[in-house]
Protein backbone atom coordinates (compact mmCIF):
# COMPACT_ATOMS: atom_id res chain seq x y z
CA UNK A 1 0.00 0.00 0.00
CA UNK A 2 2.83 2.41 0.88
CA UNK A 3 4.45 1.86 -2.53
CA UNK A 4 1.14 2.61 -4.27
CA UNK A 5 0.71 5.84 -2.30
CA UNK A 6 4.23 6.95 -3.22
CA UNK A 7 3.55 6.13 -6.87
CA UNK A 8 0.41 8.26 -6.82
CA UNK A 9 2.26 11.09 -5.11
CA UNK A 10 4.81 11.15 -7.92
CA UNK A 11 2.09 11.38 -10.58
CA UNK A 12 0.21 14.48 -9.48
CA UNK A 13 1.04 18.15 -9.69
CA UNK A 14 0.41 20.90 -7.12
CA UNK A 15 0.51 24.16 -9.09
CA UNK A 16 4.16 23.24 -8.90
CA UNK A 17 5.87 20.18 -10.28
CA UNK A 18 7.62 18.07 -7.69
CA UNK A 19 10.56 15.73 -7.81
CA UNK A 20 9.69 13.86 -4.62
CA UNK A 21 12.70 11.56 -4.75
CA UNK A 22 15.14 14.48 -4.61
CA UNK A 23 12.66 16.86 -2.87
CA UNK A 24 12.99 19.58 -5.49
CA UNK A 25 10.12 21.92 -6.43
CA UNK A 26 9.60 23.41 -9.90
CA UNK A 27 7.07 26.07 -10.84
CA UNK A 28 4.46 25.45 -13.51
CA UNK A 29 1.83 27.85 -14.79
CA UNK A 30 0.02 25.11 -16.69
CA UNK A 31 -2.28 24.25 -13.77
CA UNK A 32 -3.20 25.71 -10.39
CA UNK A 33 -3.60 22.74 -8.11
CA UNK A 34 -1.97 23.44 -4.73
CA UNK A 35 -0.81 26.98 -5.58
CA UNK A 36 -2.73 29.44 -7.74
CA UNK A 37 -0.72 31.96 -9.74
CA UNK A 38 -3.51 34.33 -10.74
CA UNK A 39 -1.59 37.61 -10.84
CA UNK A 40 -4.16 39.08 -8.45
CA UNK A 41 -4.19 39.29 -4.63
CA UNK A 42 -6.43 36.86 -2.74
CA UNK A 43 -8.87 38.58 -0.36
CA UNK A 44 -10.18 36.88 2.76
CA UNK A 45 -11.00 37.70 6.41
CA UNK A 46 -9.72 36.59 9.81
CA UNK A 47 -11.90 36.74 12.93
CA UNK A 48 -10.16 37.94 16.12
CA UNK A 49 -12.11 38.61 19.31
CA UNK A 50 -15.31 38.97 17.31
CA UNK A 51 -13.85 41.46 14.82
CA UNK A 52 -13.23 40.64 11.15
CA UNK A 53 -9.93 41.78 9.69
CA UNK A 54 -9.27 41.86 5.96
CA UNK A 55 -6.53 39.50 4.73
CA UNK A 56 -4.56 40.11 1.51
CA UNK A 57 -2.55 37.11 0.27
CA UNK A 58 -0.15 36.98 -2.66
CA UNK A 59 -0.81 33.34 -3.52
CA UNK A 60 -3.64 30.98 -2.67
CA UNK A 61 -2.90 27.51 -1.30
CA UNK A 62 -5.53 24.97 -2.27
CA UNK A 63 -6.05 21.43 -1.13
CA UNK A 64 -7.06 18.80 -3.68
CA UNK A 65 -7.37 15.05 -3.74
CA UNK A 66 -6.89 12.10 -6.04
CA UNK A 67 -8.53 8.69 -5.96
CA UNK A 68 -6.16 5.74 -5.69
CA UNK A 69 -6.71 2.16 -6.83
CA UNK A 70 -8.41 1.34 -3.53
CA UNK A 71 -10.93 4.15 -4.15
CA UNK A 72 -9.44 6.14 -1.29
CA UNK A 73 -8.96 9.89 -1.36
CA UNK A 74 -5.35 11.08 -1.04
CA UNK A 75 -5.07 14.77 -0.20
CA UNK A 76 -2.34 17.15 -1.35
CA UNK A 77 -1.56 20.84 -1.00
CA UNK A 78 1.02 23.40 -2.07
CA UNK A 79 3.19 23.15 1.03
CA UNK A 80 6.30 21.74 -0.73
CA UNK A 81 6.82 25.17 -2.30
CA UNK A 82 6.43 26.86 1.10
CA UNK A 83 8.91 24.40 2.60
CA UNK A 84 11.42 24.94 -0.21
CA UNK A 85 11.32 28.73 0.13
CA UNK A 86 11.81 28.42 3.89
CA UNK A 87 14.52 25.73 3.58
CA UNK A 88 12.43 23.29 5.60
CA UNK A 89 12.43 19.49 5.64
CA UNK A 90 15.21 19.36 2.98
CA UNK A 91 12.89 20.68 0.23
CA UNK A 92 14.64 22.98 -2.25
CA UNK A 93 14.20 25.00 -5.44
CA UNK A 94 16.82 26.03 -7.98
CA UNK A 95 17.68 29.63 -8.87
CA UNK A 96 15.60 29.57 -12.05
CA UNK A 97 12.49 28.46 -10.14
CA UNK A 98 13.10 31.04 -7.41
CA UNK A 99 13.31 33.77 -10.05
CA UNK A 100 10.09 32.51 -11.65
CA UNK A 101 8.40 32.63 -8.25
CA UNK A 102 9.42 36.23 -7.59
CA UNK A 103 8.32 37.22 -11.11
CA UNK A 104 4.86 35.84 -10.35
CA UNK A 105 4.87 37.64 -7.00
CA UNK A 106 5.86 40.83 -8.81
CA UNK A 107 2.58 40.78 -10.74
CA UNK A 108 0.55 40.69 -7.53
CA UNK A 109 2.58 43.27 -5.61
CA UNK A 110 1.86 45.79 -8.36
CA UNK A 111 -1.86 45.37 -7.58
CA UNK A 112 -1.57 46.11 -3.83
CA UNK A 113 -2.15 49.69 -2.73
CA UNK A 114 0.70 50.01 -0.22
CA UNK A 115 0.18 53.78 -0.06
CA UNK A 116 -3.06 53.16 1.86
CA UNK A 117 -0.94 52.19 4.90
CA UNK A 118 1.40 54.07 7.20
CA UNK A 119 3.40 51.13 8.55
CA UNK A 120 4.30 47.54 7.71
CA UNK A 121 4.40 45.55 10.97
CA UNK A 122 6.35 42.30 10.59
CA UNK A 123 5.46 39.12 12.40
CA UNK A 124 8.50 37.26 13.74
CA UNK A 125 9.95 34.43 11.67
CA UNK A 126 12.79 31.96 12.20
CA UNK A 127 13.25 31.80 8.43
CA UNK A 128 14.96 34.32 6.16
CA UNK A 129 12.20 34.10 3.57
CA UNK A 130 9.99 36.78 5.17
CA UNK A 131 12.88 39.28 5.22
CA UNK A 132 13.69 38.33 1.62
CA UNK A 133 10.08 39.09 0.70
CA UNK A 134 10.09 42.46 2.51
CA UNK A 135 13.33 43.51 0.82
CA UNK A 136 11.83 42.58 -2.53
CA UNK A 137 8.54 44.39 -1.82
CA UNK A 138 10.27 47.63 -0.81
CA UNK A 139 10.37 48.81 -4.41
CA UNK A 140 6.57 49.13 -4.23
CA UNK A 141 6.59 50.93 -0.87
CA UNK A 142 7.28 54.66 -0.76
CA UNK A 143 9.77 56.14 1.70
CA UNK A 144 7.00 57.52 3.93
CA UNK A 145 5.84 54.03 4.91
CA UNK A 146 7.58 52.77 8.03
CA UNK A 147 8.61 49.22 8.90
CA UNK A 148 8.16 48.04 12.51
CA UNK A 149 9.35 44.84 14.22
CA UNK A 150 7.62 44.80 17.64
CA UNK A 151 7.58 41.00 18.10
CA UNK A 152 9.97 38.16 18.79
CA UNK A 153 9.43 34.42 18.37
CA UNK A 154 9.06 32.73 21.73
CA UNK A 155 12.12 30.61 22.51
CA UNK A 156 13.24 28.64 25.54
CA UNK A 157 16.46 30.49 26.52
CA UNK A 158 19.73 28.58 26.31
CA UNK A 159 17.97 25.46 25.05
CA UNK A 160 20.20 22.39 25.17
CA UNK A 161 18.53 19.11 24.31
CA UNK A 162 21.26 17.18 26.14
CA UNK A 163 20.97 19.13 29.37
CA UNK A 164 17.46 19.94 30.59
CA UNK A 165 16.55 21.54 33.90
CA UNK A 166 13.04 20.13 34.25
CA UNK A 167 11.96 22.62 36.92
CA UNK A 168 13.20 25.50 34.79
CA UNK A 169 11.49 24.04 31.73
CA UNK A 170 8.11 23.83 33.49
CA UNK A 171 8.53 27.31 34.95
CA UNK A 172 9.30 28.78 31.50
CA UNK A 173 6.26 27.15 29.89
CA UNK A 174 3.89 28.16 32.71
CA UNK A 175 5.06 31.78 32.90
CA UNK A 176 5.93 32.55 29.25
CA UNK A 177 3.95 30.22 27.02
CA UNK A 178 0.71 29.30 28.78
CA UNK A 179 -1.91 32.02 29.01
CA UNK A 180 -3.45 32.79 32.42
CA UNK A 181 -6.85 31.35 31.47
CA UNK A 182 -5.51 27.80 30.91
CA UNK A 183 -7.83 25.41 32.81
CA UNK A 184 -6.02 23.43 35.49
CA UNK A 185 -7.51 20.14 34.26
CA UNK A 186 -5.72 20.40 30.89
CA UNK A 187 -2.61 22.31 31.96
CA UNK A 188 -0.32 19.27 32.01
CA UNK A 189 -1.52 18.16 28.58
CA UNK A 190 -0.78 21.58 27.12
CA UNK A 191 2.64 21.67 28.78
CA UNK A 192 3.47 18.28 27.26
CA UNK A 193 2.57 19.47 23.76
CA UNK A 194 4.50 22.72 24.17
CA UNK A 195 7.56 20.80 25.34
CA UNK A 196 7.38 18.45 22.36
CA UNK A 197 7.23 21.51 20.11
CA UNK A 198 10.27 23.05 21.83
CA UNK A 199 12.23 19.83 21.35
CA UNK A 200 11.19 19.53 17.71
CA UNK A 201 12.06 23.15 16.86
CA UNK A 202 15.35 23.52 18.73
CA UNK A 203 13.92 25.70 21.48
CA UNK A 204 11.13 27.50 19.63
CA UNK A 205 7.39 27.06 20.18
CA UNK A 206 5.36 26.47 17.01
CA UNK A 207 1.59 26.64 16.95
CA UNK A 208 1.54 23.95 14.26
CA UNK A 209 2.55 21.41 16.90
CA UNK A 210 -0.29 22.29 19.28
CA UNK A 211 -3.67 20.55 19.09
CA UNK A 212 -6.52 22.72 17.82
CA UNK A 213 -8.38 22.60 21.15
CA UNK A 214 -5.29 23.81 23.07
CA UNK A 215 -4.15 26.66 20.82
CA UNK A 216 -6.21 29.31 22.58
CA UNK A 217 -4.10 28.72 25.71
CA UNK A 218 -0.67 29.06 24.09
CA UNK A 219 1.36 32.03 22.94
CA UNK A 220 4.19 31.71 20.41
CA UNK A 221 5.34 35.33 20.20
CA UNK A 222 6.24 38.07 22.66
CA UNK A 223 6.78 41.81 22.56
CA UNK A 224 10.29 42.99 21.76
CA UNK A 225 10.79 45.41 24.65
CA UNK A 226 14.03 46.83 23.19
CA UNK A 227 12.11 47.89 20.06
CA UNK A 228 9.10 49.26 21.92
CA UNK A 229 9.93 52.97 21.86
CA UNK A 230 10.91 52.92 18.19
CA UNK A 231 7.82 50.92 17.32
CA UNK A 232 5.22 52.89 19.26
CA UNK A 233 5.24 56.05 17.12
CA UNK A 234 5.13 53.95 13.96
CA UNK A 235 1.98 52.12 15.07
CA UNK A 236 -0.04 54.38 17.38
CA UNK A 237 -3.14 55.69 15.53
CA UNK A 238 -1.72 54.44 12.22
CA UNK A 239 -3.13 52.30 9.41
CA UNK A 240 -0.95 49.24 9.50
CA UNK A 241 -0.36 46.20 7.34
CA UNK A 242 0.51 43.21 9.53
CA UNK A 243 2.77 40.96 7.43
CA UNK A 244 3.49 37.24 7.79
CA UNK A 245 4.81 34.66 5.34
CA UNK A 246 2.12 31.98 5.73
CA UNK A 247 -1.23 31.73 7.45
CA UNK A 248 -2.09 28.25 8.70
CA UNK A 249 -4.70 28.52 11.44
CA UNK A 250 -4.31 32.27 11.88
CA UNK A 251 -3.36 31.79 15.56
CA UNK A 252 -0.03 33.62 15.38
CA UNK A 253 -1.48 36.55 13.40
CA UNK A 254 -4.30 36.74 15.95
CA UNK A 255 -1.75 36.98 18.76
CA UNK A 256 -0.04 39.86 16.96
CA UNK A 257 -3.34 41.73 16.70
CA UNK A 258 -4.12 41.11 20.37
CA UNK A 259 -0.74 42.49 21.44
CA UNK A 260 -1.13 45.57 19.24
CA UNK A 261 -4.61 46.28 20.61
CA UNK A 262 -3.82 45.29 24.21
CA UNK A 263 -6.62 42.70 24.22
CA UNK A 264 -7.20 40.73 27.40
CA UNK A 265 -4.22 38.55 28.34
CA UNK A 266 -2.00 39.97 25.59
CA UNK A 267 -1.45 43.35 27.22
CA UNK A 268 2.05 44.63 26.64
CA UNK A 269 4.00 47.61 27.93
CA UNK A 270 1.18 49.80 26.69
CA UNK A 271 -1.21 49.03 23.90
CA UNK A 272 -0.20 50.44 20.55
CA UNK A 273 -3.75 51.36 19.49
CA UNK A 274 -3.36 51.32 15.71
CA UNK A 275 -6.06 53.14 13.75
CA UNK A 276 -6.68 50.08 11.55
CA UNK A 277 -5.15 46.67 10.92
CA UNK A 278 -5.04 44.78 7.63
CA UNK A 279 -3.28 41.42 7.36
CA UNK A 280 -0.99 40.49 4.47
CA UNK A 281 0.48 37.03 3.89
CA UNK A 282 2.53 35.57 1.06
CA UNK A 283 0.57 32.31 1.17
CA UNK A 284 -3.09 32.16 2.14
CA UNK A 285 -4.80 29.81 4.51
CA UNK A 286 -5.17 26.38 2.97
CA UNK A 287 -8.47 26.20 1.09
CA UNK A 288 -9.78 22.75 1.95
CA UNK A 289 -12.05 20.55 -0.10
Amino acid sequence: MKEKVERYKSMFKEGINIDRKNKIVYLTLEHDRGIKFSGKPVIDTQLVEGIKYNVISIFERTEYYVINEEKEKIYYDGNPLVYALKDLYTWSINDETRNQFFNEMDKVLKEIKFNDYDTLVLMPSKHLFLNEFINYAKKYVNDKIKIATPFLSLKYPNYNKNKIDWDDKNRFIRTSVLLPNTPFRIENNVIDEVWQSIRKNEGYVSMKDISDNYREYVRTIKLNSTEYERTYDKVYNKDILLVDDTMSTGSSISQGIKYLKGIKRFKGLEKFNPKSITIMTIFSKLKKK
